[in-house]
């Protein structure tokens, strides 16, 4: 936190609590290649995600849920459907870059 003028600086701890929102977020596989389908298809409802993924509907309700409430994903309704599609294409380039890391 930095002082500024004698008073504690609040921004630096929000956006490294946000930061750390984020990162733990993308901190499952699964989430992580639902950002990698997204990111492919553009958007897709969550019976066409956990169907790519083989996952329940259920399973795949609950990372939607969390990569929403971190920013990552936003949903929408189109007639019927709620399609999600990823908030911010930089996102993938986060994830691609984390993976290098990891080559």
């Amino acid at each position: 936190m930095a002082l500024i003028g004698g008073e504690c600086h609040d921004e630096a701890r929000q956006t490294e609590e946000c930061a750390a929102e984020l990162l733990a977020a993308l901190g499952s596989r699964a989430r992580l290649a639902i950002v990698h389908l997204l990111a492919a298809e553009g958007q897709l409802d969550v019976g066409g995600i956990a169907a790519e993924m083989k996952l329940s509907i259920a399973n795949t309700s609950h990372h939607l849920t969390r990569l929403r409430m971190a920013g990552i994903v936003r949903s929408h309704k189109c007639g019927t459907r709620v399609l999600n599609t990823l908030t911010d294409r930089p996102i993938i380039d986060l994830v691609t870059r984390a993976e290098q890391m990891c080559r």
